[in-house]
């Protein structure tokens, strides 16, 4: 399926949907069982398949951030007292 883009909203809206998609491939993956052996054999490391830890995907998806930092109060008030100084 190909996805046209044609402003930047749809750019990141593309972006986030891609992003989200691969999150959920993790979370699928993170169910199946390790693969280290081959023909009765233990695979080289670089060459083993470990799925990801289960608890990785929930961090991505579920994310705290608080009231303040959300409406960017405590960025603004940080820097308001700044003035611009032509040099």
């Amino acid at each position: 399926m190909m996805l046209t883009v044609t402003r930047t909203s749809d750019t990141i809206l593309a972006t986030r949907l891609r992003l989200h998609q691969e999150i959920m491939k993790d979370k699928f993956a993170s169910r199946k069982t390790p693969h280290i052996t081959a023909f009765g054999r233990r695979l080289p490391p670089e060459m083993q398949l470990k799925p990801p830890n289960k608890k990785e995907f929930k961090n991505w998806l579920h994310c705290n951030v608080p009231e303040r930092l959300q409406s960017m109060a405590e960025v603004w008030q940080g820097i308001t007292h700044l003035k611009y100084v032509f040099v």
